[in-house]
């Protein structure tokens, strides 16, 4: 990748309240195409994408999901982030009869597949250290753009 990714508060919310899946997946949507880095493709896609592909991921403490979907919807690479003031329910990825109630959604707006592989698995780093998920969680949105900048883009 010729340039480093770099989070801003432009693309984090915390401490957001939704009443649905389909609600805070078209939020987040939004975000990303009100910062002109997805196309107007985007939001249906992650829609329909996670119909078919589930992105929660139970962890110790709450559920994390990791929407994403192909890069032709997308105009510039960037991640949005949020964090729940009440969990939504999605269901588990590799397990569509198994539910997460989630709390943290990183959702993935990729050029290419090499950086999202990257990405994914720098993710995985994160979900699985409990300690700097907590803190992800509890972060306002300056302190998780600090956090996310400092963990996540480091090895992509």
């Amino acid at each position: 990748m010729s340039k480093k990714l770099v989070l801003n508060e432009e693309v984090v919310a915390t401490n957001v309240s939704v009443e649905s899946r389909e609600q805070l997946l078209n939020f987040m949507a939004d975000i990303l195409k009100k910062g002109g880095y997805v196309k107007d493709t985007y939001a249906d896609a992650i829609l329909q994408r996670e119909e078919k592909f589930s992105t929660g991921l139970p962890t110790e403490e709450f559920g994390v999901a990791i929407p994403h979907t192909d890069a032709i919807h997308v105009n510039e690479p960037m991640i949005c982030i949020v964090t729940l003031k009440e969990p939504i329910q999605f269901f588990e990825m590799g397990n569509p009869d198994g539910s997460v109630e989630v709390k943290v959604v990183f959702m993935l707006a990729m050029k290419d597949s090499d950086t999202q592989v990257k990405l994914l698995t720098n993710l995985m780093g994160i979900v699985q250290d409990k300690h700097l998920l907590k803190e992800i969680y509890e972060a306002n949105k300056e302190q998780l753009v600090l956090l996310i900048n400092d963990t996540l883009w480091k090895k992509i």
